[in-house]
């Protein structure tokens, strides 16, 4: 008896020519740097895209997104392919500790003594880790200090995908293992099933949350111009200086005067002509 044997598809590799598309591609809609370091992540993430499409090689696929398929929505399927949303609740806690004791009450004390919101924008909120935790915070913070006031917080990332999970607020027990076991307990629903392993944010919470697309790359961003706080959190570190001063210059016309920006650990802007000054590590006031 005889047969034939099927090898299993091997990925085809990315050559110079279609590695530049997409790296053109990425860098002009995104703003993000694509070195050439980048090429086997690039080759990977398209991999797994081209096949969902049936395609057999990858350059069958650029020839598809830059040809006939440009007027379709695969283009920007392959830009959230490209995106990085990696994240978790209370990520950086030394620096969420120091806005939690040295700058939220004052926001909060003010917003309650004037009758006024506080507004705050997560700009690249990625799976929504991020503004959640931001608005237990304030949640938290005002409850200790007796405080009733009225907060928002937008969220938005160019990423659609992450968005639609962002807002389901669905989220497995263990993504919540950094978070205090009280507020394990008061903004999360748990699964009457014990073994499902799934949470839910409250709906307290998440009335105070409010997720829409947008693009940093934009002339113009679709949020009010009146944000006591902006979260930029590790996004400057693929940008380009020309895009980093072009990017926060125009988050910085988003906040009220004395306004916070927080930026990344790793991330600062030294050498940028900006109205911003520097408070703390990562962390910056706008100057009146």
């Amino acid at each position: 008896m005889s047969g034939t044997s099927v090898r299993p598809r091997r990925p085809t590799s990315l050559s110079p020519k279609e590695f530049d598309r997409v790296r053109e591609l990425v860098e002009s809609k995104l703003g993000v740097l694509v070195p050439e370091a980048k090429r086997a992540m690039v080759q990977s993430r398209l991999a797994r895209r081209y096949r969902e499409l049936g395609f057999n090689r990858i350059k069958d696929y650029c020839d598809y997104v830059f040809g006939e398929g440009a007027g379709t929505s695969e283009p920007a399927r392959l830009l959230e392919a490209m995106t990085t949303n990696f994240t978790y609740f209370y990520r950086e806690p030394q620096q969420l500790d120091y806005f939690a004791r040295q700058t939220l009450p004052n926001l909060i004390v003010d917003a309650a003594e004037h009758g006024r919101p506080l507004c705050v924008w997560s700009a690249a909120c990625s799976t929504g880790e991020e503004p959640w935790t931001i608005a237990m915070l304030i949640d938290d913070v005002s409850t200790k200090l007796n405080r009733k006031i009225d907060f928002s917080v937008k969220a938005t990332d160019v990423n659609q995908r992450v968005l639609e999970t962002a807002e389901r607020a669905v989220y497995t027990e263990a993504a919540l293992d950094k978070l205090p076991a009280e507020w394990r307990a008061r903004y999360f629903l748990f699964s009457r099933h014990s073994d499902s392993g799934r949470v839910r944010v409250t709906p307290a919470i998440r009335a105070r949350v409010t997720f829409r697309p947008m693009n940093l790359m934009d002339e113009a961003y679709p949020v009010a111009r009146e944000q006591n706080v902006i979260f930029l959190r590790n996004v400057l570190i693929y940008f380009d200086s020309e895009t980093r001063q072009r990017v926060v210059g125009r988050l910085a016309e988003h906040l009220l005067p004395d306004g916070l920006l927080l930026l990344g650990a790793s991330e600062s802007l030294n050498g940028m002509n900006l109205p911003l000054q520097y408070l703390h590590r990562s962390i910056y006031r706008k100057q009146r």
